[in-house]
């Protein structure tokens, strides 16, 4: 049984965390491997999700709202870049800039223009992450993960023997957001509750425990294992490997330590 509740690769680093604790692991100049351990910020907000995280459906419309609470900075950047290039753009062209700004979100947020804009942004974050030490990174997140779910032997030799695909990575969740979202789109006539409605059966899809409802789902499965495969993940070396299991082996300690409490 896994301990985590969840983990990051980075571009020279992994982080996993449970219910109290972030442990991230990175690799030092030197060579040598960090292990930094950080409480997790337990508000209101929080508990309040651990509350509704016990309601089902309900608990993905949350994913939504919470993740909107925690990293409101980051909705700012995001609505404040169109804005920054329509500025842009104003110095270079005597349009009126609300021309611009009129443009830059009907491409955003209106069908079917927005189906580009979504899949533009997961083609260049897959860009990224293959070309980059992340995808090594993440597909050592996955294997450590799952060599200890399996043996509880998160050692260099075994955990090497372990696919670098993973049931619970967060691209099975995008992968059925999306396919709720097409089927959706077509039934309802509003945007925002299609998001909502997309995000609420996603996510229940996506924490589906039962044997038979995880065959039938066999043919998504296999198709979010191929993407993973081929796009989110790289071979990773036993460098990687290495500061992966220095970060899982942190929070076995906790998990022993809370236990003995």
């Amino acid at each position: 049984m896994s301990l985590i509740f969840g983990g990051q690769a980075g571009l020279n680093s992994v982080m996993f965390y449970n219910r109290n604790n972030k442990v991230k692991a990175n690799r030092s100049k030197n060579g040598g491997i960090k292990v930094e351990v950080t409480p997790r910020d337990i508000n209101s907000i929080t508990k309040l999700g651990v509350t509704i995280e016990k309601i089902p459906f309900l608990r993905g419309m949350w994913l939504i709202v919470e993740f909107v609470l925690l990293n409101w900075k980051l909705y700012i950047i995001a609505f404040a870049l169109p804005i920054a290039l329509v500025l842009f753009q104003r110095l270079l062209n005597s349009e009126p800039p609300e021309i611009y700004i009129n443009n830059a979100y009907y491409f955003m947020f209106t069908p079917p223009y927005h189906f580009f804009f979504l899949f533009g942004i997961l083609l260049c974050a897959a860009l990224f992450i293959k070309l980059t030490e992340v995808g090594k990174y993440h597909s050592a997140e996955h294997m450590v993960d799952k060599a200890y779910e399996d043996s509880q032997d998160i050692s260099l030799h075994n955990v090497q023997k372990y696919s670098r695909v993973h049931r619970h990575c967060g691209t099975n969740f995008v992968i059925f957001i999306l396919i709720f979202y097409i089927i959706f789109y077509y039934l309802i006539d509003n945007m925002f509750i299609v998001g909502f409605l997309s995000f609420s059966f996603g996510y229940e899809v996506f924490r589906v425990k039962n044997l038979w409802l995880q065959k039938a789902l066999t043919p998504f499965y296999v198709f979010s294992y191929s993407l993973q495969w081929l796009l989110f993940t790289s071979k990773p070396k036993a460098k990687h490997l290495e500061v992966s299991i220095a970060a899982y082996q942190e929070i076995i300690k906790l998990n022993n330590t809370s236990a003995n409490v």
